[in-house]
């Protein structure tokens, strides 16, 4: 270290310290003097602090740069913090006179403010309040290893287990770990044959031992086993627990994304970034931003080189990333027919689980973090664009990640909205997150650590936000932005690699950190998320159910339109459309009419109602998906509320329709079967539309798509050009519709094909003749729905299983193909 200099008694030392447990609760007056014994030291990337095993003689505060904390050498070291301004470190080791549990080393430039042994037992000695809390502490540690920050302490020793031992957020487990990611009963070691054996109990999030899912392994000295958020590391024979808040080092080495037709988007991409540091992304469109976020990300595969989070390769261990990775994409994330509070609790059941007032603290809590409190009970749709955004963002939140993605988080805000909502950023970084966006906007980029300029898929800047303006010979960020689009971006990029900038901001980083690669790890086989779909199906249905009765619009819609169609049908046909008239077959032609209008009617409103319900929903879906959204769940809850709207139209028809209609036969055996085909037919259009959402890229395709569906519909479906008269080819068209076969169920069902016997017997007396003969006149419905109607059940219910079965498929593979889209 360099000469110790006296540190002022600032306010900001005053805060560091009272959130150290150990000094809480102490009189302002004994906080003010830790405060005045603290030493400043300047100390230089890549320089050790202290080793395991060292006394421990001081404790310390990260006032500016980053410290990482190791245990272990060599292959079995593991990385525990990396530590940012406002944290700090050692206090257990000087409080209890034990020696280093870890090792400490500067990663880049820092100041620290130290708190030395004899200061501290002077301090001691000089305030009673200060003993006593060193006297509770001390019982309190020899009796339960208690969790203090930044500081690894001993779950249990595996020598002394001789039962199964649970780990999992339920009170009931012998180890409970209350933190995001992390099930009720997550997993499990056992002892087997003189050793021990990590076993996964099947919770979404997976269980990691050493970067690989696993579902059982065995644990041996030096594991790293992560559990949500958790890391567990087996050391001395000791499980070990360190829970940190800290952000993650995000790494691209030799990044490039080349597309099928040989056009690079994104060229040879050299960038570290820290935890703690807010990055901002910027260049003209085209430049690459959005490539590189979703590399990233991980929405992308790289075409060369490799992105690392905390030294792992990222696209290879992309399960054990997903519940600490938040991200904002520019579209909104939340619906606007629910409130900021509603969306964050609807997003902490989906993506955490656990007890609702668990999530409802959460959501409070994220609400506060992006000063949203005020307006969290607020429709969405009321809300100001920077309210909505800082929504977006509080959803996000709600799981705590370690590193948050935001994509264009200020585009379209005026220059007040935009201030506020980088302040936001800012403070959510000095949190201790890594915290990287993109944006056109330069106006308040200042607030930002780092700046990376891009220019056609070529990194041509990247450092400070002053340095940038003196790189540039600039006053103003926007003044870089033409000289970026003015000259070579291949110049620009070989001017930068030869910088000082690049040597201090890229590879002294590269350099600080190329000791913690870890091997390379096979890419985990995806799991069934069962266990996952039947958690997420509860919260699934009840927000469905929430934002669609909450759609006046469509809401009034589905309550009005079909009593409204229903009445045309009414003050179209006979009352008795449904009996024998004789002779030219009149009422048998209207009754085919009628059930053929009611079987289009609901297929038709059905279709339409649920052909936007997954489109409209793109990016909320893309971005569940990130964090193990069921695809299976999610299509069963659109089906099942769809489906009471499905039945409560055809409720809605067939009640209007009995006020001037007289269907045949008993009524009690008639219109239960009539309703029951007319729902079967408004469920298979609505999983038509559902399938057509899912196919959509935008709301207003899907609508035209599924217009065009429905039209062969109409045309096929046996009523318009009867099927007695169609071609061999338009036979078997319309043996794929669901008109023809609910045409011909609810012919069945009235008996039509009676209907059109009797009228097909025309009695006439010839001239000359006294005795009259009957003849009977052949039509093109002739035995049409002379059916036998169990087939018609098992086909129209086969076509609302294929269309659900498709959607979901459907929607399964989204991901894999954006992974690998171009």
């Amino acid at each position: 270290m360099t000469t110790p200099q006296k540190s002022p008694n600032s306010v900001s030392h005053v805060e560091a310290i009272i959130r150290v447990p150990l000094f809480q609760g102490l009189d302002p007056a004994v906080v003010a003097s830790i405060a005045s014994s603290l030493v400043l030291h300047r100390v230089a990337a890549g320089q050790t602090l202290f080793a395991e095993g060292d006394p421990g003689d001081a404790m310390y505060f990260v006032d500016s740069g980053s410290v990482e904390i190791t245990s272990g050498t060599g292959s079995s070291r593991v990385l525990l913090a990396e530590l940012g301004p406002g944290q700090f470190f050692g206090e257990m080791a000087l409080a209890m006179g034990t020696s280093r549990t870890a090792s400490a080393m500067a990663v880049r430039d820092c100041s620290l403010l130290e708190l030395e042994g004899p200061a501290f037992r002077e301090l001691v000695a000089r305030y009673p309040a200060l003993r006593s809390a060193l006297s509770r502490v001390s019982e309190h540690r020899a009796s339960s290893s208690q969790l203090f920050s930044n500081e690894a302490f001993d779950l249990l020793t595996l020598g002394d287990v001789h039962e199964r031992i649970s780990l999992g957020k339920d009170p009931s487990n012998t180890i409970v770990l209350d933190s995001p990611g992390v099930a009720d009963f997550h997993a499990e070691i056992r002892p087997v044959d003189g050793g021990f054996s990590l076993v996964h109990l099947g919770s979404a999030g997976g269980t990691f031992r050493n970067q690989q899912r696993v579902i059982e392994s065995e644990l041996i000295e030096g594991d790293l086993v992560r559990l949500g958020s958790c890391r567990l590391f087996l050391h001395d024979g000791k499980l070990k627990l360190f829970e940190s808040n800290r952000g993650i080092r995000v790494e691209a080495r030799g990044l490039g994304r080349q597309v099928k037709n040989g056009k690079r988007l994104l060229n040879d991409v050299n960038l570290v970034f820290y935890p703690g540091e807010l990055v901002a992304v910027v260049g003209p469109s085209g430049a690459g931003k959005s490539t590189l976020m979703k590399l990233l990300l991980g929405m992308d595969a790289p075409s060369s080189g490799a992105v690392t989070y905390d030294g792992a390769n990222l696209h290879q261990n992309m399960e054990q990333f997903r519940s600490v990775i938040g991200f904002v994409p520019q579209a909104d994330i939340v619906h606007p027919e629910l409130s900021a509070r509603e969306s964050l609790r609807f997003a902490g059941r989906l993506r955490l689980g656990g007890d609702r007032a668990d999530v409802s603290e959460r959501a409070d809590r994220a609400l506060a973090q992006v000063h949203l409190e005020q307006a969290g009970d607020t429709s969405m749709r009321l809300l100001s664009g920077g309210q909505r955004k800082r929504a977006c963002v509080a959803v996000e939140l709600m799981t705590d990640p370690r590193l948050l993605f935001l994509d264009e988080p200020t585009s379209g805000l005026d220059p007040n909205l935009d201030e506020q909502m980088m302040l936001t950023f800012r403070e959510l970084a000095d949190a201790g997150r890594t915290v990287v966006m993109t944006t056109h906007a330069t106006r308040n980029i200042a607030v930002c650590d780092v700046v990376v300029i891009l220019s056609a898929g070529h990194v041509v800047f990247a450092g400070s936000p002053s340095e940038a303006l003196s790189y540039f010979n600039v006053s103003d960020f926007a003044q870089i932005y033409p000289q970026v689009e003015g000259n070579s971006s291949e110049g620009m990029a070989d001017r930068y690699l030869h910088s000082p900038e690049r040597l201090h901001w890229v590879q002294a980083r590269q350099a600080a950190t190329s000791g913690h690669t870890v091997p390379r790890a096979k890419r985990p086989s995806p799991l069934r998320r069962v266990s996952g779909a039947f958690r997420q199906f509860p919260p699934l249905v009840q927000r469905d159910a929430m934002v669609a009765s909450r759609d006046r619009v469509n809401m009034g819609l589905r309550l009005i339109g079909p009593p409204v169609l229903a009445l045309s049908l009414v003050s179209t046909f006979d009352r008795d459309i449904f009996s024998s008239a004789g002779g030219g077959g009149g009422h048998a032609r209207d009754s085919i009419t009628l059930l053929y209008l009611l079987s289009i009617i609901n297929l038709f409103l059905s279709t339409i109602t649920s052909s936007v319900a997954i489109t409209r929903e793109g990016a909320i879906f893309r971005r569940e998906q990130l964090v193990n959204l069921s695809p299976i769940a999610y299509v069963c809850s659109k089906a099942v509320v769809l489906s009471i709207f499905a039945a409560l139209q055809v409720a809605l028809i067939l009640g209007v329709l009995l006020i001037g209609i007289e269907f045949p036969g008993p009524s009690s055996e008639v219109l239960p079967r009539v309703f029951a085909a007319l729902c079967l037919t408004s469920l298979a259009g609505m999983g038509l539309g559902l399938l057509v959402s899912a196919l959509s890229p935008n709301a207003d395709r899907a609508v035209v798509i599924a217009v065009l569906v429905i039209i062969p519909q109409l045309i096929f479906g046996g009523f318009t050009v009867p099927r007695t008269v169609m071609s061999p080819i338009s036979r078997v068209i319309s043996d794929t519709t669901v008109t023809r076969w609910s045409l011909e169920l609810m012919g069945g069902i009235t008996g039509v094909d009676q209907i059109i016997e009797d009228e097909s017997k025309i009695t006439a007396i010839p001239p000359g003749s006294t005795e009259p003969f009957t003849i009977t006149v052949s039509g093109p419905f002739d035995h049409t729905f002379e059916v036998d109607e169990r087939v018609r059940w098992l086909i129209l219910g086969g076509f609302v299983v294929l269309f659900l079965s498709a959607t979901g498929a459907v929607q399964q593979l989204k991901p894999r193909l954006r992974l690998h889209q171009d």
